[in-house]
């Protein structure tokens, strides 16, 4: 099935829309939403409200020179103008949530073991690598100082590793940062917990067929404005079907646009995904851009 897209109707007929109120005319480029408002954070992410196309930079922006999941990935994905940016969360012993993907800190830092064992305090003795496996200076950023910083720059989408959903909701609330932050979910049961867990916060969810998307709730459909549809060109129905629910379609471009492979970030776009998820968010942005 092949999805025409809002942006790809013609310019009399979005005008028309306009003109009767169905559509809000809103420029590319507008500012992003108010920090602690999930309302304005979702309408912002749908297809209707032709912010988009959208490029996510994968665990904070991967680039040979700057370690993933630390604050200077996030200052250079920014300074790209990409806006959504995703990261990964732990939790230490000391029950404070980090950014960080393996449970194990081996890769990613000087250090060993696993994060869980160690105290908040202890990490700033581990410093992070970069994907050359260069040592940096940069260390593991607490969840909370992180989205602190990216406040007003750009939309935090979390990865969480592990049953930490109901401190990552309480810290997101507690921190007024509703409509900064859209919490990754995988598959219906989960996303019903979440929503159970934080009714006003923003959901990423994961769906894998049409069936899934029907039996949703409409109240969590209405807070789930994003559906990942998997790594890889996606299920064109799939696609569709989301596009007309106003659900934006996020496909990881990583095995396939990323590398030059098979399909170009162009191909992806043109079926109806609305965010690429991608490790080279700078070459993502400019099809993104240019669509």
């Amino acid at each position: 099935m092949r999805f025409v897209t809002i942006r790809h109707l013609s310019l009399s007929l979005i005008a028309t829309l306009q003109i009767f109120g169905v559509l809000q005319a809103q420029p590319q480029g507008s500012s992003l939403p108010p920090e602690d408002d999930p309302y304005a954070l979702g309408k912002y992410l749908r297809p209707s409200s032709q912010q988009g196309p959208f490029v996510s930079a994968h665990r904070g922006g991967l680039r040979d020179d700057i370690p993933e999941n630390s604050l200077l990935a996030l200052k250079a994905t920014v300074a790209q103008g990409v806006r959504i940016i995703e990261v990964d969360v732990r939790k230490t012993r000391d029950n404070v949530l980090v950014l960080l993907h393996d449970s194990d800190l081996s890769r990613t830092t000087t250090c060993k073991g696993q994060v869980s064992l160690y105290r908040f305090a202890d990490l700033s003795s581990c410093y992070l690598r970069s994907w050359d496996n260069t040592i940096t200076k940069e260390t593991i950023p607490s969840l909370e100082t992180a989205i602190d910083w990216t406040k007003g720059k750009a939309i935090l989408t979390l990865d969480i590793k592990g049953d930490l959903y109901e401190e990552v909701v309480t810290l997101v609330q507690t921190i007024k940062a509703r409509g900064t932050v859209t919490i990754i979910t995988y598959g219906t049961k989960q996303a019903l917990d979440v929503h159970k867990l934080g009714a006003d916060l923003v959901i990423s969810g994961s769906l894998s067929s049409e069936s899934e998307l029907i039996s949703l709730p409409p109240t969590l459909r209405a807070a789930m404005p994003t559906v990942w549809v998997g790594v890889g060109f996606p299920d064109q129905d799939l696609v569709a079907s989301l596009q007309g629910y106003d659900i934006s379609p996020i496909a990881g471009t990583f095995n396939t646009a990323d590398r030059g492979r098979d399909y170009s970030f162009e191909d992806f776009l043109a079926v109806g995904v609305e965010v690429l998820a991608s490790n080279v968010p700078e070459r993502a942005k400019v099809s993104a851009k240019n669509w």
